[in-house]
């Protein structure tokens, strides 16, 4: 194996309409889509292109169990204060997303075209796992 291709195994880089990407090391990669609230803001921004922090909690909400202990206010709350001191930075600082905090919108970047394979990966890998899990 040359050294060019083991560089490439341990980054991910690709070429966008002629723009190179700054490579993300594959550790970083699986920790950023590691969290399954981050794999799901990141499919919904490939769909949809550009959303806000509420429409992201909506979208995540619609997805997971809503905790029965907390009310469902309190539960938006908490992602949305998550989501802008957690999520989204972590997003943004891998080169995955853009957020405007002024506007409060999200975009994703041409790097998180890149990674939709992996994105793709981790939802089959995931519904596997739940079909499994739960009794037919």
């Amino acid at each position: 194996m040359s050294r060019n291709e083991r560089s490439r195994i341990s980054t991910v880089d690709d070429v966008h309409d002629g723009l190179f990407l700054t490579p993300v090391s594959v550790d970083r990669l699986f920790d950023v889509l590691a969290h399954p609230g981050r794999r799901y803001l990141l499919a919904y921004l490939l769909e949809h292109e550009e959303a806000s922090c509420y429409e992201l909690v909506e979208h995540v909400l619609d997805r997971t169990d809503v905790y029965e202990d907390r009310s469902e206010g309190e539960i938006r709350g908490q992602l949305v204060e998550t989501f802008r001191e957690t999520h989204l930075p972590v997003l943004d600082d891998a080169g995955f997303v853009t957020y405007n905090e002024e506007t409060d919108l999200v975009r994703p970047t041409v790097a998180a075209r890149s990674i939709e394979p992996f994105l793709e990966l981790a939802k089959e890998y995931q519904q596997e796992y739940v079909d499994r899990a739960v009794p037919s």
